[in-house]
């Protein structure tokens, strides 16, 4: 590969391959060298079927505590936070009498709760042993 005068290379082509099992692999060429730049990637390690049962029922309890168990701290106090202010929300809708105050909270506490226990079973790692 040639570089002109004022130091550019080049026009280059990207070549993609349809076929490709990495997509962030890449290989470049401007007719006559050809360059392929690839990711390698560890293999995930997947949770057993107890552990996201585990983090399911736990998030089922209190939302945020798959999350917790899970390792993920920052999810864990949004689900938490999100939870307990849905809650709270209700709570204040029955003490002024408002039913549509507290229908806004139940249905929040149940969305947060629902998608607490979803990504703590989609998230969950393996045991460490």
């Amino acid at each position: 590969m040639e570089i002109n005068k004022i130091g550019v290379i080049p026009q280059v082509n990207i070549v993609a391959n349809n076929k490709m099992s990495n997509p962030k692999a890449v290989a470049f060429t401007d007719g006559e060298d050809k360059v392929e730049i690839k990711e390698k990637r560890e293999p995930i390690e997947k949770a057993s079927t107890g552990k996201k049962w585990g983090v399911g029922i736990a998030s089922l309890l209190v939302s945020g505590l798959g999350q917790f168990i899970n390792g993920d701290n920052k999810k864990g106090f949004a689900y938490l936070g999100g939870g307990l202010g849905s809650a709270l929300v209700s709570v204040v809708g029955k003490a002024v009498k408002v039913p549509f105050i507290t229908a806004i909270g139940v249905i929040g506490n149940l969305v947060v709760g629902i998608a607490s226990i979803v990504d703590a079973v989609k998230n969950a790692k393996p045991n460490k042993d």
